[in-house]
């Protein structure tokens, strides 16, 4: 990732070791135990600016698990009691916005985030070649 505004840059940086943070709790969460829920993590960091919250509609339940993501034909159909609109899990976990240079917010989806990966950090390195020749 590049960009030329390092104030840009560090704020990105902050929001990586946020959102990886925020990541790391919803790994170890677990929905149906009992134990702390992932809904509960995301509900924690939902109004940083870099979380992607792309919500489905979902319907009330009893069950453990309190909801169920259905199809919005089906959604439309239902009482206003009924209706729910939940975070996207995978999308939360996995995705974040950036801020670009002109600070439009673009959207990624975090390679570090996965099964078999794992974020063991991330630096501002700067381009400091014009400050410097060899012959």
């Amino acid at each position: 990732m590049e960009w030329d505004n390092l104030d840009i840059a560090k704020e990105n940086l902050q929001a990586i070791k946020e959102h990886y943070e925020m990541y790391r709790e919803c790994d170890k969460a677990r929905s149906w135990r009992g134990e702390t829920r992932k809904e509960d993590v995301l509900e924690k960091y939902k109004d940083r600016w870099w979380f992607v919250n792309d919500e489905k509609f979902a319907i009330r339940t009893d069950d453990k698990w309190g909801y169920q993501v259905i199809d919005e034909s089906k959604f439309v159909k239902l009482s206003d009691d009924k209706k729910l609109m939940v975070t996207d899990i995978i999308m939360a976990q996995n995705c974040m916005y950036l801020r670009a240079d002109n600070g439009n917010l673009m959207r990624q989806w975090n390679p570090w985030c996965g099964y078999f990966d794992t974020l063991y950090g991330a630096e501002i390195v700067t381009d400091e070649s014009d400050l410097k020749f060899t012959v």
